[in-house]
């Protein structure tokens, strides 16, 4: 699964660099540009990203500034002209600080802090069948062969089971965090499926049981990495 990442960076030229420099790896992916801290302060948390490339200084706040603001903050590669930030950067724990112009040597040591980051905070399942879920004040224990697909609801997700349905207050990125990466595939912001429970898929949406479920643009192609197609 690559990066989902965000780019937020009001020099247009610099843009179309860092673009070329994403484009030469296959594991990111750039899900939305900003060119102002105000705008993306307002959308970066309902996108669910790995990673934000962030200018330091932009219109309206600043990118440490939008660091402070965000209450879930992503992997953050701050981009500057000026080594002054540096310091403050780290301190809001960036991943790294790249000074303009951008090598490609750089720009890939950034990228493997990233993935080595993330790697780290993956939790190690002790049994990776199994998920624990409370409801009415009771851990239930559910296998994750009975979920069918599992659905962001505002602040909550839902795990849609075949015996019921769980709430829980979490977000996306963490549950899926929890789950086994072989068996389960996100499709859409919105929506995580278990492969197996896939009835069919006609023209981007997937049917699970009489559930009929999108397939977001950005997540296609890694949906159809998963399938075994004839």
């Amino acid at each position: 699964m690559g990066l989902r990442c965000a780019i937020i960076e009001d020099d247009k030229m610099f843009v179309q660099l860092l673009k070329k420099l994403i484009s030469s790896r296959d594991d990111i992916e750039i899900i939305a540009e900003f060119t102002d801290g105000m705008e993306a302060l307002e959308n970066l948390e309902k996108l669910d990203l790995d990673l934000i490339f962030l200018d330091v200084q932009m219109p309206s706040l600043s990118g440490l500034e939008l660091i402070n603001n965000l209450n879930e903050v992503p992997n953050v590669i701050m981009i500057s002209s000026n080594k002054e930030y540096g310091v403050e950067a780290f301190e809001h724990n960036v991943v790294d600080y790249l000074l303009k112009p951008i090598s490609l040597t750089r720009f890939n040591q950034a990228i493997e802090k990233v993935l080595i980051r993330l790697k780290g905070t993956r939790p190690v399942l002790t049994n990776p069948d199994v998920i624990f879920i409370k409801k009415d004040g009771c851990l239930n224990r559910v296998l994750f062969k009975d979920i069918n697909y599992i659905e962001a609801f505002g602040d909550y997700v839902i795990v849609h089971t075949v015996d019921d349905d769980y709430k829980v207050h979490t977000t996306m990125k963490s549950i899926e965090q929890k789950l086994s990466i072989s068996e389960f595939v996100r499709v859409h912001r919105s929506f995580i499926i278990r492969l197996d429970k896939v009835s069919s898929i006609e023209e981007d949406i997937i049917q699970i049981n009489k559930k009929l479920i999108p397939v977001g643009r950005s997540y296609k192609n890694q949906l159809y990495e998963r399938l075994n197609i004839l």
